[in-house]
């Protein structure tokens, strides 16, 4: 029988780890009075992400974001510039002029957010925006530095101008490149994986890999001390297989007993459970996938996949999602660097993934998971995760999980005493969809698909993951090469 949950694929081992940190800023506002407001950061001469979040503060305003080389007093000095139009609408400098591929409005008081990916040697960047509950949106691809600066050699500076109107921009996060490309070689790592702290509040990264799917040589429980700091893993280019990264909130020193993403791991790699309680429901937000065998690699040479018949390598691909088929935490961004090709499976659109809107109370709190009235007393039940020592809502149940998680709910007696069930029984057979006796084609057309939970996911997330057999929409597959790279952002739980 399968029950499918998540991506149990299978990958293999590592060799190391980097961690380091991204450098980022606070708030500042520009209140129309056309002095530029900057603000330096470490020099960049490279290919570098800004990110930042942007609140104009009354509508038609004329105000700009835009990153030079030093601080500057006006704005012909600033190279890759953003603009809150007095049309209503969001637009960037292209050389000589503003321009946008796009018609993205913009509202008062509502906060945008931007990313800015920057190459100072080719001088362009791509401009991509987040509105308020929304997708985001690209601004414009491959934009030139405005023309006044298009010998630039360097980046250093933040500037916030506003001729009239005012604009507040908050959380500037400027993160270099990966050092990606190379050549690949079956002792070889290359630096594959980032995990950023989108969080102005301390945070801890978890991963477990699957069985007999490698061991990645990495600390786990690794604390991200505020926002921008990051973790990058060095990913084997023979492959690694089956393994799943998640965060974790209000946790104590050593990284366990958290408010959040206390969901366990093996006592081996130092996990605990909070004592009484026991480990959290494994409802985590999370990246996970499979880290394929790179080329040239000989096939004899790769890792050997522990979901195929013995001596099968792993494949020449990635494959990867961010699942929420469990539940949710925190919300997310997912950028793909270098190229992957759109497919089914293949990249998301626009190399990204976008969870960055996901709340809290968003989460269903009258859920129908009455199989059609089959069940009437599970026809009205909470979504919500609270924690039982503080009440603090602390995650967001899936269907399945909710039925079938016994964590926090019917284990351990004491203190719980809820009710939940096998996947296969009667009442959660139709939202955990195991196979046998539940089919694809009876899962993706049975009663979960019309959830208020699956129809969250899917208007708040691209590309991800809502229930087991939500392949279509959540099943991401990437070319396996050392100039391709995943950046996971986590932001604060709201």
């Amino acid at each position: 029988m399968r029950i499918p949950r998540l991506l149990v694929f299978s990958l293999a081992a590592s060799l190391g780890c980097a961690s380091g940190q991204a450098f980022a800023q606070g708030c500042v506002t520009a209140t129309g009075t056309g002095v530029v407001q900057n603000a330096a950061f470490p020099a960049q001469t490279g290919s570098f992400t800004a990110t930042f979040d942007a609140t104009p503060l009354a509508a038609s305003i004329n105000s700009t974001v835009g990153l030079s080389n030093g601080a500057q007093s006006s704005t012909t000095g600033l190279a890759a510039i953003v603009r809150f139009n007095t049309n209503g609408r969001i637009d960037a400098r292209n050389g000589g002029g503003y321009a946008a591929d796009a018609v993205i409005p913009y509202s008062a008081n509502l906060t945008y957010r931007f990313r800015l990916e920057v190459s100072v040697p080719a001088h362009t960047y791509s401009i991509f925006v987040t509105p308020p509950g929304a997708a985001e949106r690209t601004v414009g691809t491959n934009f030139a530095f405005r023309s006044e600066q298009s010998g630039v050699t360097s980046l250093s500076s933040r500037g916030v101008w506003s001729g009239s109107g005012s604009n507040r921009v908050c959380n500037l996060i400027v993160t270099p490149s990966g050092g990606g490309g190379g050549a690949a070689c079956p002792t070889c790592t290359h630096k594959r994986l980032k995990i950023v702290n989108g969080c102005g509040q301390p945070m801890w990264v978890f991963y477990q890999t699957g069985f007999q799917g490698g061991v990645l040589n990495a600390p786990n429980r690794h604390r991200l001390g505020g926002l921008g700091s990051f973790i990058e893993y060095d990913i084997p280019d023979k492959g690694l297989a089956g393994v799943r990264f998640w965060p974790g909130m209000g946790c104590d020193a050593t990284g366990n007993n958290c408010l959040i993403g206390a969901s366990g791991g093996p006592a081996s790699d130092g996990f605990t459970c909070p004592a009484m309680i026991g480990c959290a429901p494994a409802v985590d937000s999370k990246f996970e996938g499979t880290f394929g065998c790179i080329s040239p690699i000989a096939s004899g040479q790769c890792q050997q996949n522990p979901s195929a018949p013995p001596g099968t390598p792993l494949p020449r691909d990635d494959f990867w999602d961010t699942s929420m088929v469990d539940g949710y935490t925190l919300p997310l961004r997912l950028v793909v660097r270098g190229t992957c090709p759109l497919g089914n499976p293949g990249g998301p659109p626009g190399g990204v993934i976008d969870c960055s809107t996901l709340r809290f109370s968003d989460c269903p709190q009258n859920e129908d998971l009455s199989t059609n009235g089959q069940f009437p007393a599970l026809g009205n039940q909470n979504l919500l995760l609270r924690h039982p020592n503080t009440n603090q809502i602390v995650g967001c149940y899936s269907p399945v999980a909710k039925l079938t998680f016994v964590h926090w709910q019917s284990l351990p007696r004491p203190p719980f005493f809820g009710t939940t069930f096998a996947p296969t029984d009667p009442q959660a057979r139709m939202y955990a969809c195991p196979t046998p006796p539940v089919s694809v084609e009876q899962c993706r057309t049975g009663p979960v698909i019309n959830t208020d939970f699956v129809n969250l996911i899917h208007n708040r997330c691209n590309n991800t993951y809502a229930y087991a057999y939500d392949d279509v929409a959540g099943l991401s597959r990437c070319p396996a090469a050392t100039n391709v790279s995943y950046e996971v952002t986590f932001f604060c739980p709201q």
